[in-house]
């Protein structure tokens, strides 16, 4: 059980990691279309079910 903790957690941080890079990388350059923010918003929705 331990194991699929662990495994759980590092998931859960690769996905947050990627979505601020990505969201960041949005942000820094203008990029303002609606499919790239409904990405953003299903990763954070992902990221917050996932561990359940």
């Amino acid at each position: 059980m331990k194991t699929v903790t662990i495994i759980s957690a590092v998931i859960t941080m690769l996905l947050l990691l990627s979505t601020m890079i990505c969201g960041l990388w949005l942000r820094a350059n203008s990029i303002s279309t609606p499919s790239s923010f409904d990405f953003h918003v299903n990763c954070g929705i992902v990221q917050k079910y996932y561990p359940l």
